[in-house]
């Protein structure tokens, strides 16, 4: 993650933008539909809606301050990654097959995959192999 956007209305269509969720980004593709507000929509697949939705910024942000992405972009031209983003939103979201991170790799054309998610998974099972050392040490 790079930076907080200041003015989300210089937001181009498919920058990739994410919200803290707690200890999760939540990512999301802006759109090329603008509110009366002049505010961009962002497409993202999330627990909340319970499947991808197109939705207005402050929606999408719920308050919280919104970043632009680093290291999630794409080859493909902006109105193909936002028809690919589009093709899926009626896709179910699922925390482990297609979460927020699996829903913007797939609309980029990308490894379909969710680092957090790994990271997660990885992380509690090294914690579980550690205290189980650590356990079988004591004994």
């Amino acid at each position: 993650m790079s930076m907080k956007i200041g003015e989300p209305s210089c937001c181009v269509p498919s920058t990739v933008v994410g919200v803290w969720v707690g200890p999760f980004l939540h990512v999301g593709i802006v759109s090329d539909h603008r509110s009366f507000n002049g505010l961009p929509y962002v497409i993202s697949n999330s627990a909340r809606a319970g499947h991808g939705a197109e939705e207005p910024w402050d929606v999408f942000s719920g308050g919280r301050i919104v970043y632009q992405v680093d290291g999630l972009e794409s080859a493909l031209p902006w109105p193909v990654v936002l028809t690919r983003a589009r093709n899926v939103l009626c896709k179910k979201w699922d925390l482990l097959g297609w979460n927020c991170e699996h829903f913007v790799r797939e609309a980029l054309g990308i490894r379909v995959e969710s680092p957090q998610l790994q990271f997660v998974i990885w992380g509690g099972l090294g914690s579980f192999l550690l205290s189980s050392l650590v356990l079988s040490k004591k004994r």
